[in-house]
């Protein structure tokens, strides 16, 4: 039994020991023209090869090396023309998608500048209540990238949501504007009264001499 552990032990760390296998060096010439000598492939795809050379890393198409190394990589032109169409689809759908992304952070850019204005006031100011400020600010702009967040999952425009933000910014509300966003504006209200009828549920908010009017989470009404 001990020489049969002696002999597992013994392979095993033979196999550890062993020298790991070299990728295999190829030398070819593309059709166009270009050589590579003794250069080893590190990734393949239906399309195209990487070789790995002395100076790095480079793609060629297989469609580019002879023909009996096409047949080696078993390289059919159907299949590599699907592959890159599919490849260039999601490259479109990834850039479509960062437009969109920078797009929807540009409409917070005044919000950001009034919150880093808010900052470095408190950084420069000798109030104990400054840090308290910039937390309330940083609370605020939170609960407004909720609200466009949720407006945007009901598909509601670019322009609406502009309008909001720059609304909700300054301290100004107009019918059609979220509830939620219309209270941020101008904060709490002093009073709210609610209606039931038949119809639904509608509210008065009461800001000293203004109010206004919300049915379906929407300002349907303002009056000063």
């Amino acid at each position: 039994m001990k020489r049969i552990i002696v002999f597992l032990l013994a392979a095993t760390l033979s196999a550890a020991m062993a020298p790991a296998q070299q990728p295999e060096k190829i030398s070819f010439k593309t059709r166009d023209g270009r050589e590579f000598k003794d250069v080893s492939i590190s990734s393949t795809t239906p399309e195209s090869i990487n070789v790995e050379t002395d100076s790095g890393f480079e793609r060629i198409a297989i469609s580019n090396l002879p023909e009996d190394l096409q047949r080696r990589l078993n390289y059919d032109p159907a299949k590599a023309a699907d592959y890159t169409k599919r490849e260039a689809e999601i490259r479109a759908a990834t850039a479509a998608r960062k437009r969109d992304m920078a797009a929807r952070e540009a409409r917070f850019s005044e919000w950001v500048m009034e919150l880093n204005k808010i900052r470095n006031n408190a950084g420069r100011s000798t109030d104990p209540d400054a840090g308290l400020a910039v937390k309330n600010a940083e609370e605020i702009y939170r609960s407004m990238r909720s609200i466009v967040d949720d407006m945007d999952a009901r598909g509601v425009s670019d322009e609406m949501i502009r309008k909001t933000l720059h609304a909700a910014l300054y301290k100004e509300v107009f019918v059609g504007m979220p509830a939620s966003a219309a209270r941020i504006a101008l904060g709490a209200p002093r009073t709210a009264n609610e209606t039931t009828t038949a119809a639904g549920t509608s509210q008065q908010w009461v800001y000293g001499n203004s109010y206004l009017y919300i049915e379906n989470g929407r300002v349907t009404a303002i009056q000063n």
